[in-house]
């Protein structure tokens, strides 16, 4: 039974956002981010539910549990029925990767996009990570997203593209969110 859910949450960049952000979009857009959050209940259920932790990775950074208020107007939210099982194994996964210390890789982003270059141990960490290749993977891991994906090569948008057509997901919705975004990190 799918009692929980998943967020997946996009980034679109404004006019004002880092080059890099804006250049993404432009190659790949509409979006040049994306994150995987874990809500602790359904949103129907629980309307005080302000923040949730998400599991992300930033430019310069490593994979990281945040806790998150969605509610900046450029994310896009894809909420993904899933079932108890599959978001304790994602959540878990995230927790996983976060004590690893996996870092972001320009290079490992950059692959995403440009697919003449090689994914596999060309690069020093071939744990190192972006924000669409972390989200897949946890997609994966939890049975959301088919295995045989090859995360290495999927951008942000990609990634909304395949959630679109993934026939392990019976239905989902999307929706924005109006105000500003808010981050506070936790401890693990």
């Amino acid at each position: 039974m799918k009692d929980r859910l998943i967020i997946v949450a996009f980034y679109s960049p404004q006019n004002d956002d880092p080059w890099l952000n804006r250049l993404v979009a432009t190659v790949d857009g509409p979006s040049c981010h994306v994150e995987l959050a874990f809500p602790e209940g359904l949103f129907a259920q629980r309307k005080n539910e302000h923040t949730m932790d998400a599991v992300c990775v930033y430019h310069g950074g490593n994979v990281e549990i945040v806790q998150k208020r969605y509610s900046k107007d450029s994310y896009k939210l894809y909420y993904v029925p899933v079932t108890s099982t599959q978001w304790t194994s994602m959540r878990q996964k995230a927790v996983q990767l976060c004590e690893t210390n996996i870092g972001f890789s320009q290079y490992a982003m950059l692959a995403t996009f440009v697919h003449i270059l090689p994914t596999l141990n060309v690069i020093s960490d071939h744990n190192a990570t972006c924000c669409s290749i972390l989200t897949t993977q946890i997609l994966q891991h939890g049975g959301v997203l088919e295995r045989n994906i090859n995360a290495r090569r999927t951008t942000p948008s990609c990634l909304a593209k395949l959630l679109k057509t993934s026939t392990n997901i019976p239905s989902f919705c999307f929706g924005i969110t109006p105000l500003r975004l808010e981050k506070m990190r936790l401890v693990t």
